[in-house]
């Protein structure tokens, strides 16, 4: 639990969440203090969240995503699957802040967020906006639990011409979670998500057509966007072995296909960027809690692997059509991962967290 994590925690609450109007779910994100959001509002890549002097901007995005526990940055640390969770289906969000969280490596060096979803009872929950720039949306989440079974679903679209000229971007995002009580010991779960988007991008202004006119696009843009397909699937267990000793294990697996059209200035040519990575893993923990000589106690040791296929193909085109190719990589990524920790309180108003990492990284280019 995050409660364990002897660092800065954060947590907005569903309440929150579920009644804010935003249009991407990093912005939730950007209210909690200390994070910064970089809006870059080009299509699919509408922007990010970003804390502890690392910006949206550079390479290197430094903050582990996590949805429901599943890891969830692409291969460069950037984070595309953040869009397939709409404000009405979340049911918490905690930021950790620093890297005294020895749960988890790659991707964080200023810290990690984790997205929970809603899930377990019954409800239905729809919502409905309709806004300026033929902006409209609708969000519907449903819960239905019976006896030792549950069922969380969410089906969001929304449709915008954007504030912008030549900004219109259509997205589409479902998802299901499902749980199996076997007892009152063992629970099992499974989760699917779906997400497709295709949108146009407006480009990026100089300094003075951003002032004189803020809408416009360029016209060397005409022919600019982005369509980019995501899928993620898991499968968890919590096992209580006895009162003090419970077991964690989670596996999943992550498709994403980016294909962009983008020109940045209008003396650079126009880039066709295509992306494809597979990424999948495992991860697993023990926990032990108790009491030795009166004082409180808490043993965990516990682990992931990641494996992942990626492949980045860039070409230099003209109106959508490819002229030449520049780039042709395929590279797979191996991190295997493995921690202890304790955490014992010798007095009410100390408590000491010592841990040990250790991160072991391949692969090919």
């Amino acid at each position: 639990s995050t409660d364990n994590v002897l660092t800065s925690v954060d947590r907005l609450g569903g309440d929150i969440a579920q009644n804010a109007d935003v249009e991407n779910a990093y912005e939730l994100i950007g209210q909690m203090p200390g994070v910064q959001v970089t809006d870059f509002n080009q299509g699919t890549t509408s922007g990010k969240f970003s804390m502890r002097g690392f910006n949206g901007e550079g390479n290197i995005n430094a903050v582990k995503l996590l949805i429901d526990g599943v890891p969830s940055n692409s291969n460069d640390g950037n984070m595309p699957y953040i869009d397939m969770v709409f404000p009405l289906n979340v049911e918490t969000i905690e930021v950790v802040r620093g890297t005294s969280d020895p749960r988890y490596g790659l991707h964080a060096i200023a810290g990690n967020a984790n997205i929970v979803t809603r899930s377990g009872g019954t409800y239905l929950d729809a919502r409905a906006s309709l806004g300026s720039y033929d902006t409209w949306e609708g969000q519907l989440v449903a819960g239905l639990e019976r006896g030792n079974v549950s069922q969380n679903y969410q089906i969001a679209y929304r449709d915008s011409r954007g504030f912008r000229d030549h900004a219109r971007a259509q997205r589409l995002s479902l998802s299901g979670k499902w749980g199996l009580n076997l007892g009152e010991n063992v629970k099992l779960g499974a989760i699917a998500r779906y997400y497709d988007a295709d949108a146009l991008e407006p480009g990026y202004l100089t300094f003075a057509d951003s002032r004189a006119n803020p809408r416009m696009t360029n016209p060397y843009n005409a022919s600019d966007g982005d369509t980019r397909n995501i899928q993620q699937y898991a499968l968890s267990a919590d096992v209580a072995f006895s009162d003090r000793l419970d077991w964690t294990g989670n596996a999943w697996v992550n498709r994403l296909r980016d294909d962009r059209y983008v020109k940045f200035s209008a003396g650079a040519s126009q880039q066709r960027r295509l992306t494809e990575e597979n990424h999948g893993g495992g991860s697993t923990a023990l926990h032990w809690h108790g009491e030795v000589g009166g004082m409180a106690l808490m043993l965990e040791a516990g682990g992931d692997v990641q494996w992942q296929d990626n492949q980045s193909l860039r070409w230099l085109s003209v109106a959508r059509v490819p002229a030449s190719q520049t780039r042709d990589q395929q590279f797979d990524l191996t991190v295997g991962e493995a921690y202890v920790q304790a955490v014992f309180e010798p007095a009410p108003w100390l408590r000491i967290t010592p841990a040990y990492r250790i991160d072991w990284v391949g692969g090919n280019f």
